[in-house]
């Protein structure tokens, strides 16, 4: 667009996307493609401003909500731009051609008009993208801006701010940074209850910017600082937050406004130590001041979390209760040592025991809007829509606080064609973020976050945690993962030797073994292990294992009706199915026979069996590779940890547990309660987030009970 103010001309802003995705669209791709193509080289039809203002203000008037997220697509794909705005030339919008991927040492020079809600004055919004692409479909036509970091707000006085857009400061003002620091203060309430929080704070910093041009005195000075340091906590910019505080507290170290906000800015760097400190010292300075102490002892609580891995889990079970939870929790890095491209225990642990919870470095719940496809026309690679928002997210959060790039960047590079960098090193005061580098990186590393209540809260999403990511896969691993709200917990499955890899399977690995090899595939991994090895030679004795697990199905029904000819039915097949293995159960685990060992176990309970009870359930331990027996007085002697599958090792332990303590048997019945607990522990990751509704109507464990 034309720098002219007056110019009656601008691109429609509802096809630009300015936080670094691609064109939306709502049609075919194939056909949107094809005439992208077709016109390329034409010239750009503008659209008069004045019927673009009309129609957001009747779309405003009506509630009507804007064009959503439905369809996407990855054009071909270049660098963002890493020029400085001095290095590039100048260009109007009306002067572009259309171009499928355009690339040139340029500067658009336009104006914006929200999507959604009233009309900014376009002043407001001048902005430039560096190296854009003009592209074309059915819809009409608009400037791609691929990268976060090539969309970029001019301050007023510089040389490609036109002159007569500049603000004048009104004679009535007391001074000009008086008057800068009140239009900062005015922008950033505006923001309060609108959707678009960030233009507003955005607009805000840079206005108390401007202030400090005019060269304020010292206790002005401070004040637009200070309210600066408010506006980067709010835009989410928390290292720049510290910086502005910091300053404000090199001069006056006791400024009751500047320690709360750089508290704030450590607080959420989970910089928690430093945030003790300040808010102690705010505290001292301010005794009355309730909201201080109030995070202090929050901010303790983190220290706490952070350093020993003692969290509050009946809150964290309360919060993930409610719809898209967010934990407020710390990160805790257990006894693992990261290590070339894999996590190592830096001691003995033990099954069961805590070695990772952290929040995710990044996340996204699914939307309506997801219901739409990522097109990929370079891999040819189509995936969900939260997958991009996620990478956008990632994009902001490192473009707002660049000295997380770093931690992002050494993440595994799973396939070998994955190219590219993202910088740190500042470019017109900021990084430059490669948001095609951050979806090949970050789409092997998401979990899913699902709701663990069933029905009660119906929500999901995915997420990416940083230390988590550097555990490889193994089919049988020696930890599992957990899931609960935006937190990921990582426990010990079994006892590890000091110096042994974290390994963790990234597929279940009771699905056969040539369809864990076919979803390995996504992260390039071909698998080698054990479990795989031996499963690929035994593919004989695999398809008897099969024809004899369900050649022979039995009911509920048939279990309570006639439990001793059911129990007599399934004691043949659990021997024919132990006849087909030739590995121990510590290589291969019996996962077709130990489901059946369960309800065999069912059977004598119902029966009253209590001495073949006891005996099926250790061998349905044995199966999966536990070494364990009960000694002279009755307990649960557990010698050598095996495979804690998400159901079986569970219920053995609950009926004996629930038997023995029927049976009076308290400090017996303990001793099985503990593998309960463990068994929870090791696949909920933690023994509250199980649903009461498991235990069923035959076994009665109270987990919360001492003993």
């Amino acid at each position: 667009m034309s720098s002219d103010p007056d110019d009656k001309y601008s691109f429609d802003p509802r096809y630009d996307v300015p936080v670094g995705c691609d064109k939306i669209i709502n049609e075919d791709i194939p056909n949107v493609l094809y005439q992208g193509m077709r016109n390329r080289g034409q010239t750009v039809k503008l659209t008069p401003k004045a019927d673009i203002i009309a129609e957001h203000k009747s779309k405003s008037a009506s509630n009507k909500p804007g064009v959503g997220e439905s369809f996407f697509v990855h054009f071909k794909y270049e660098p963002p731009c890493s020029a400085p705005l001095s290095s590039l030339r100048r260009i109007f919008v009306k002067d572009l051609k259309l171009a499928w991927d355009y690339r040139d040492a340029v500067v658009v020079l336009r104006t914006l008009v929200p999507p959604r809600g009233s009309v900014t004055p376009y002043r407001r919004w001048w902005r430039t993208n560096k190296a854009p692409a003009f592209t074309f479909d059915s819809m009409g036509t608009a400037i791609v801006v691929n990268y976060l970091t090539d969309f970029v707000r001019l301050a007023q006085g510089g040389i490609l701010y036109p002159v007569k857009w500049n603000q004048s400061v009104p004679p009535s003002a007391p001074s000009a940074s008086e008057w800068f620091k009140d239009e900062g203060n005015n922008a950033y309430k505006s923001q309060k209850y609108q959707t678009a929080v960030v233009r507003g704070v955005t607009l805000s910093y840079f206005q108390y910017t401007e202030a400090l041009h005019f060269k304020p005195d010292e206790s002005l000075k401070l004040a637009i600082y200070s309210n600066r340091a408010q506006a980067h906590l709010a835009s989410g910019a928390f290292e720049a937050a510290i910086a502005d505080s910091t300053f404000v507290l090199s001069h006056e170290l006791q400024h009751e406004k500047a320690l709360y906000r750089c508290a704030r800015g450590h607080y959420a760097m989970q910089n928690y130590a430093a945030a003790h400190v300040l808010l102690t010292l705010l505290i001292q300075a301010c005794p009355s001041n309730e909201t201080a102490n109030s995070d202090l002892q929050r901010v303790a609580q983190r220290v706490q979390e952070q350093t020993t891995g003692a969290y509050d889990f009946a809150e964290m079970l309360k919060v993930s209760c409610g719809p898209c939870p967010q934990m407020d929790v710390a990160d805790y890095i257990g006894p693992v040592k990261q290590r070339a491209e894999g996590l190592f225990a830096t001691r003995d642990i033990s099954a069961g025991e805590l070695l990772l919870c952290t929040k995710a470095f990044e996340f996204v719940y699914a939307n309506n809007s997801d219901r739409g496809v990522f097109f990929n026309n370079k891999t040819h690679c189509v995936t969900g829509a939260s997958t991009l928002r996620l990478s956008k997210k990632f994009a902001q959060k490192m473009a707002l606080n660049p000295s997380y790039i770093s931690s992002f960047r050494e993440l595994h590079r799973y396939s070998p064609t994955i190219s590219g960098n993202i910088s740190d090193k500042l470019i017109d005061g900021r990084p430059v973020i490669d948001k095609y580098l951050i979806e090949s990186i970050m789409n092997p590393q998401v979990f899913a976050m699902r709701c663990p209540h069933g029905a009660q809260h119906k929500y999901g999403g995915i997420g990416l945690s940083l230390t988590p990511s550097y555990i490889r896969h193994d089919c049988l691993g020696n930890c599992t993962r957990a899931v609960i709200g935006d937190v990921v917990i990582y426990r010990a499955s079994t006892d590890i030797k000091i110096g042994a890899e974290i390994l963790v399977p990234y597929v279940s690995p009771s699905m056969p073994v040539e369809k864990r090899q076919e979803l390995l595939q996504c992260y390039d991994i071909h698998c080698n292990c054990r479990l795989c090895q031996s499963q690929q030679d035994d593919k004989k004795n695999h398809k008897q294992r099969l024809d004899a697990a369900f050649g022979t199905l039995l009911t509920p029904e048939d279990m309570f009706q006639n439990p001793l000819k059911a129990a007599r039915r399934l004691e043949e097949l659990c021997t024919r199915l132990e006849r087909t293995y030739v590995d121990h159960p510590t290589i291969q685990p019996r996962f077709y026979s130990v489901g059946k060992l369960a309800l065999l176990g069912t059977c004598y309970h119902i029966l009253g069996n209590k001495e073949k009870l006891l005996e099926t359930s250790l061998r349905g331990l044995s199966a999966m590779g536990f070494d364990a027996k009960v000694d002279a007085t009755g307990n649960l002697q557990i010698m050598r940890h095996g495979h804690y599958d998400r159901e079986n090792v569970f219920k053995f332990a609950v009926m004996q547990s629930s038997t023995l303590k029927t049976d009076g048997f308290v400090t017996q019945a303990a001793s099985w309660k503990a593998l309960v607990r463990t068994a929870l522990n090791i696949h909920k990751g933690h023994w509250s987030f199980s649903d009461d509704l498991i235990f069923g109507s035959m076994h009665n464990v109270d987990l919360s009970e001492s003993d």
